[in-house]
């Protein structure tokens, strides 16, 4: 049985939640990652951009507020300059000029990417449904009593768009919805899975991995059901089974990333006479992540190259704090990525899965921002919100 061949990939419905664009850095529009992935695949590949009202209302909620606190923040040292100097100094910028200029800068960068913003169907939503479910607290809701109810709210509107995107498709579009946020990425997969022209994926690599595999002329049937095998040849969490786990992944990193999983320590002899830094322990709290594999490239007819990414995450406590500095939590966590590769015959089937090689992607040892506090589940460990960090993704 040979695999079926696509000559031109159909076209492509794009919609991406807000988590996918945010950016910490509020003086570029979007996380400049999408901005360098959509000017790669947007004039090579037939997708067109959507993005939900409420996402775009995010955005400029976000932006605008950060903008208005670098504007009250200019007010006060501006007062205190007039206290010092005695003199009365004042600047033409206003609050209702901020908030335009911030929206005329969104919708440029909109109109220059060629996005359709999809209104919420307010008229179609079956509020009753909604209501009930942010009563019992149902996908996209959290069942964490503790969590942001209006975020799910939200998700609820971008997921009600999703839905009516889908449902004003024509039979050749496909739709892809690119979300990172696991609750919300289920909620959706729940209620439009169904469908045959409809995929969810977790990160824009996922996405860039459909972009590939479809660029190789195969049906989306065939890229479909690989890209599914794909996550299950390197790691069934159902069945326990996988590369993942005949391969003993996690204890090579362990082993050759060693350096890289121990948390400073005091080396020179002035921070050992005057504690300069703290003695760090471990917590019994160690996660690993993995996320969907990548697709990287073919290799001969049938040898497909692959790439996992696995993010070890610990815990550790100040057990000795630094001189003057309060005992506090640090997170360490390194992202490595695992390179496998994998026969895949003309029915989908996977043979010959081998490991590659893994990666050291990055390496991190900080107080958690708020975005990693919510990915990676932090609150069980006592974090909460991020000490140095003020806008969060949506």
């Amino acid at each position: 049985m040979r695999k079926k061949i696509r000559l031109e990939p159909p076209p492509h419905i794009v919609v991406f939640d807000t988590n996918v664009l945010w950016f910490r850095d509020k003086s570029v529009v979007v996380n400049p990652e999408f901005q360098a992935f959509w000017d790669t695949y947007s004039s090579s590949f037939p997708m067109s951009l959507v993005i939900p009202g409420v996402v775009r209302g995010e955005l400029l909620a976000q932006q605008t507020g950060s903008a208005l606190r670098a504007l009250r923040n200019a007010d006060e040292h501006l007062a205190r300059v007039s206290a010092v100097t005695g003199r009365t100094y004042s600047h033409q910028v206003t609050e209702s000029r901020v908030r335009k200029e911030v929206e005329r800068r969104l919708d440029a960068w909109l109109a220059s990417s060629s996005a359709t913003v999809v209104d919420t169907p307010v008229q179609t939503i079956d509020w009753t449904r909604v209501i009930d479910d942010s009563i019992w607290r149902r996908p996209p809701f959290s069942p964490e009593e503790k969590d942001d109810g209006e975020k799910g709210f939200r998700d609820t509107m971008i997921l009600e768009t999703l839905d009516s995107v889908c449902q004003q498709a024509s039979s050749n579009d496909q739709i892809a919805f690119v979300c990172n946020d696991q609750l919300l990425r289920d909620a959706a997969d729940l209620r439009l899975g169904q469908l045959e022209n409809y995929l969810s994926h977790s990160s824009l690599e996922d996405l860039e991995s459909l972009i590939k595999l479809t660029k190789q002329n195969l049906t989306k049937e065939f890229v479909h059901q690989i890209l599914f095998r794909a996550r299950d040849k390197f790691f069934d969490r159902d069945k326990r089974t996988g590369l993942y786990l005949s391969g003993k992944v996690l204890p090579k990193i362990r082993e050759q990333f060693a350096e890289d999983l121990a948390p400073p320590h005091r080396t020179s002899p002035v921070e050992l006479i005057f504690k300069s830094s703290p003695e760090w322990v471990a917590d019994p709290h160690q996660q690993d992540w993995i996320t969907q594999p990548q697709f990287v490239e073919l290799q001969g007819k049938d040898v497909y190259l692959w790439s996992s990414r696995v993010t070890l995450v610990q815990v550790f406590h100040a057990e000795k704090p630094a001189l003057l500095q309060p005992a506090r939590k640090h997170v360490l966590i390194l992202e490595v990525d695992v390179i496998w590769s994998a026969s895949v015959k003309s029915d989908a089937r996977f043979f010959k899965v081998s490991l590659v090689q893994i990666k050291k992607k990055s390496r991190t040892f900080d107080i958690p921002t708020s975005e990693q506090i919510e990915r990676y589940r932090l609150r069980r460990y006592g974090f909460d919100e991020a000490e140095h960090d003020i806008d969060t993704p949506g």
